[in-house]
């Protein structure tokens, strides 16, 4: 949910009037992680406010969204829904599934009471994998004294791979009590799981001294050239809850209704680590912008033959002059 562009960290997102835990964690209990799981059947109505006032919490910048739900009592016949959503990135070749099944059933048990229960389940699974290139120290353009053409000059250039997997599996329960048109209950229950993990890697190509060949087609040529690899890798796994137990009921002119509710959210990070590789060698190497300005075709030499990033991993045929890693482990309840 979005509202005017803030994200989940700054809209209010309720259920029946009652925060809802979403497993966001780092104090993210707002349910946001949650919505996906809900069925159509699960609501009748949703309302919105984009009109925060000065006293309003910062978590409301976007707005409020209040998700209110149906009586399942009310309906008149059995519904059951099935949602199935594939995803397909040609780029990293990588899959995306979401199931999401739902089914209501009303039950009659006297003339003016009657019994509504819903029960849903989720699942879902989707991955990506990306290649990028990005140039993150760019020396100042220089200009062909014949042409007057300004010439991009690379300093540092930098190819990443990421990959990713996410999985999640959720439960929606949703019961509700008529006893009389003056007199409803209801009990409801969220429950979601979700990990995910996430690995990258990073090279970048540090040109340090070298001469340009050719200043009218975009390409260069450098010596002394040194590469750098980085690497980070994350794994986490949230898990949240919601219980509301509420009713309704009119004594004479008045109207009442009551509700309790208490939610959890645990974020568990047992792994993050990343480190960084800089070859104690030199390399030659060379850059070409004609077939595509904005990703380079770089290409190395060592003493004459050509080598490819993967060559310079092995620490026993490179030295690596600078390593530095960082375990950190971080958990968040709330």
């Amino acid at each position: 949910i979005i509202i005017r562009g803030a994200g989940s960290m700054h809209t209010r997102i309720t259920v029946d009037g009652l925060s809802a835990a979403g497993g966001g964690g780092r104090g993210t209990t707002r349910c946001a992680g949650s919505v996906s799981l809900f069925p159509s059947e699960f609501l009748s109505r949703v309302e919105l406010m984009i009109a925060p006032t000065p006293d309003t919490d910062a978590v409301e910048i976007g707005g409020r969204i209040d998700l209110q739900t149906c009586k399942i009592s009310a309906s008149k016949t059995p519904r059951t829904s099935l949602a199935l959503r594939h995803s397909f990135a040609q780029a990293g070749e990588t899959w995306g599934h979401r199931v999401n099944i739902a089914h209501a059933q009303p039950f009659q048990l006297k003339k003016d009471r009657k019994l509504g229960m819903l029960l849903a389940v989720n699942f879902s699974d989707s991955e990506f994998n990306t290649d990028l290139l990005g140039n993150t120290n760019q020396w100042r353009p220089k200009t062909n004294p014949g042409t007057k053409e300004r010439i991009p000059i690379l300093g540092k250039l930098r190819i990443s791979n990421s990959f990713g997997n996410t999985s999640g599996f959720g439960l929606v329960f949703n019961t509700d009590l008529q006893l009389s048109k003056n007199h409803h209950y209801y009990f409801k229950t969220l429950w979601g799981e979700r990990s995910s993990e996430y690995t990258s890697v990073y090279h970048s190509y540090e040109f340090q001294r070298g001469k340009v060949l050719d200043l009218t087609t975009h390409t260069g040529e450098f010596s002394r050239m040194s590469l750098e690899q980085m690497f980070s890798e994350r794994e986490s796994k949230s898990t949240s809850g919601s219980m509301v137990l509420g009713g309704s009921q009119r004594l004479g002119n008045w109207f009442l209704e009551e509700s309790i509710g208490f939610s959890f959210a645990t974020t568990d990070t047992p792994v993050y680590l990343s480190g960084s590789f800089r070859t104690g060698k030199l390399f030659d190497g060379s850059y070409d912008l004609r077939d595509d300005p904005r990703l380079p075709a770089v290409s190395l030499t060592r003493n004459g033959e050509p080598v490819t990033p993967e060559d310079l991993q092995d620490p026993s045929l490179y030295r690596f002059s600078r390593y530095y890693e960082t375990d950190l482990y971080a958990d968040d309840a709330e």
